[in-house]
C-alpha cells in the first residue's frame, strides 16, 4: 500500500468467493465414508464385487490443511504461467504474495500491482483502465 500511495495508483480490493471449493488437488487423497454415509446393514457400503466402497477428494473443503496449502500453488499458477489466460504477472523477489505487471495500453505504460491475503486481493493500479484488465482480461 506504501507503493501504491507514492505512485498515486487506484486501490481496490477482492474478495474471491468459495475459495477452498475452487482448489482441485494433484494428489490422490482416499479416505473411508463417514459412518454417517454407512449403508441401511449398518457398516461400510460395497460395491457390487463386495469390495468396501471409499472416496476420493478431488477438490478442496473446508478444515483440510491440504485445500489452505494448495490455494497459494494454484493462484500463482494463474498469475505466472497460465497459458490459457496469459496473464503475464511477475513475483516480487522478496515478497512471495506481491505480483507485478507492466504492459501497455492505448500507446501508454501501465502498472498493476497485486497483493494476495489467504482469499483476498489487493489490487493497485496505475489507472482505471489498467485497473479493469485484471476484473476483465482480454
Amino acid at each position: 500500500m506504501s507503493l501504491a500511495y507514492q505512485k498515486g495508483y487506484i486501490l481496490s480490493q477482492a474478495d474471491i468467493t468459495g475459495l477452498i471449493f475452487k482448489v482441485i488437488f494433484a494428489t490422490k487423497y482416499i479416505w473411508s465414508p463417514l459412518p454417517t454415509c454407512e449403508g441401511p446393514m449398518v457398516g461400510p457400503l460395497h460395491n457390487a464385487q463386495g469390495r468396501e466402497l471409499v472416496c476420493r477428494l478431488k477438490r478442496g473443503l473446508y478444515g483440510l490443511k491440504q485445500s489452505g496449502h494448495t490455494w497459494p500453488k494454484c493462484l500463482h499458477e494463474f498469475l505466472l504461467t497460465d497459458p490459457k489466460y496469459a496473464m503475464g504477472f511477475t513475483k516480487f523477489t522478496g515478497e512471495p504474495n506481491m505480483f507485478r505487471k507492466v504492459f501497455e495500453l492505448n500507446g501508454k505504460q501501465k502498472e498493476i500491482l497485486f497483493g494476495v491475503y489467504v482469499d483476498d486481493l489487493l489490487i493497485c493500479s496505475s489507472s482505471e483502465e489498467a485497473r479493469l484488465q485484471v476484473y476483465e482480461p482480454a
